[in-house]
């Protein structure tokens, strides 16, 4: 009876999880591997490239920050300048 009905054409696709097949079984061992490792590699790029934005942009801001203490003239200076600042409003208040 059961060789009858293997027989019959029928339009159901055959059930992949019942048979076991070894090839296809290793094919998608190997994508899932290949998929696992991109995606690693995907996380290690992204990682490193946030690593490199933060570095370049602490740069550029020392930078700014260099610059603008060489315009302003000496560091000293700087300090001094405060110093004056601070005494003529002082003084300016005390009036």
């Amino acid at each position: 009876m059961a060789e009858i009905i293997r027989e019959i054409p029928s339009t159901h696709r055959p059930d992949k999880t019942v048979v076991f097949v070894p090839e296809r079984r290793e094919a998608r061992l190997k994508r899932k591997r290949r998929n696992r490792r991109a995606l690693t590699a995907a996380l290690i790029s992204c990682a490193i490239l946030g690593i490199l934005a933060v570095i370049l942009w602490r740069a550029n801001e020392r930078k700014q920050a260099q610059a603008e203490v060489r315009k302003l003239g000496d560091g000293h200076q700087l300090v001094v300048d405060e110093k004056m600042v601070v005494q003529a409003l002082a003084r300016g208040l005390g009036k």
